[in-house]
């Protein structure tokens, strides 16, 4: 079943490669209380895993620990907006970051990627194929990377 947030990825992701891209900044650090973490998904609760609830479909998720991604992976993040207050973060991993997004997606392929903000379940990501460099993640108007929420992102 498709979420409602992977429709909207996809249609922002359509909108984006149909109106060409925006002009790209190229952010060269993060801000100290941006915390990222990316986890892969349990399929149930266990002694390595962490609950936190997805607020969408009000439900438990069960974060595999550790994290496969933090933000000390990050090399560089590339900031466009791409519609009012709606922006697309290019996140540029460190060489052991992409080795441990890899890895963690390799064989994995049809298994949610949890995304952890400053401590908050954002969303979950489907993806189909193996992560091995930059990924993109695009902002709803008022989440996490939104235009005011940004600046609180990046320096």
């Amino acid at each position: 079943m498709v979420s409602r947030t992977q429709t909207q990825m996809t249609i922002l992701f359509a909108a984006l490669l149909s109106s060409g891209c925006a002009p790209r900044t190229i952010v060269k650090s993060v801000s100290p209380s941006f915390q990222l973490e990316l986890y892969s998904v349990a399929t149930a609760k266990g002694p390595t895993t962490k609950t936190m609830t997805d607020m969408e479909y009000n439900q438990n998720v069960f974060l595999q620990l550790p994290p496969v991604f933090t933000t000390a992976d990050i090399s560089t993040l590339e900031v466009a907006q791409v519609a009012p207050n709606r922006n697309r973060v290019i996140v540029n991993p460190t060489p052991a970051g992409v080795a441990r997004l890899k890895a963690a997606t390799s064989g994995n392929a049809g298994q949610h990627i949890a995304f952890v903000l400053n401590g908050g379940l954002q969303q979950l990501v489907y993806f189909r194929a193996p992560i091995d460099g930059p990924f993109t993640l695009n902002g709803h108007p008022n989440g996490m990377f939104s235009a005011g929420a940004l600046g609180r992102v990046v320096k």
